[in-house]
């Protein structure tokens, strides 16, 4: 392990641990934006399911 950090901390090529993590910090937001234009909609959604299920006596 401590070769791998070693080799790690050497290396003078970092631009793949880069794009990396723009990658990642794009697929949070994307994550982000899906469930905040969506959690609403499911919400009411299961909202009026559950009045729905509760008036039918089930």
């Amino acid at each position: 392990m401590a070769k791998l950090i070693e080799r790690f901390w050497d290396d003078e090529n970092g631009d793949p641990l880069v794009d990396w993590i723009v990658l990642a910090a794009g697929v949070v937001m994307l994550a982000t934006a899906i469930l905040g234009a969506t959690l609403p909609a499911s919400r009411t959604f299961a909202d009026n399911d559950a009045a729905i299920m509760t008036e039918a006596g089930a």
